[in-house]
């Protein structure tokens, strides 16, 4: 079961991506970018993402740190 607080996550990864892009503090593969692009109208649809689109949505977000 996908809790409320696992939603909040993947959504502020999201947000802090895109900053992170927008910023230049990150470097993204076009696919990457494109995957982000997905998965955020998917959650702006309240869509839960799978558990594969979480594991890579954690990979990229690891790239900020």
């Amino acid at each position: 079961m996908i809790t409320d607080k696992t939603r909040e996550k993947w959504d502020e990864k999201i947000d802090s991506i895109f900053t992170c892009l927008v910023a230049g503090n990150i470097s993204c593969t076009d696919w990457e970018i494109k995957f982000i692009d997905s998965i955020s109208i998917k959650r702006q649809q309240e869509i839960d993402l799978s558990y594969r689109q979480s594991k890579t949505l954690n990979r990229i977000f690891e790239k900020i740190k």
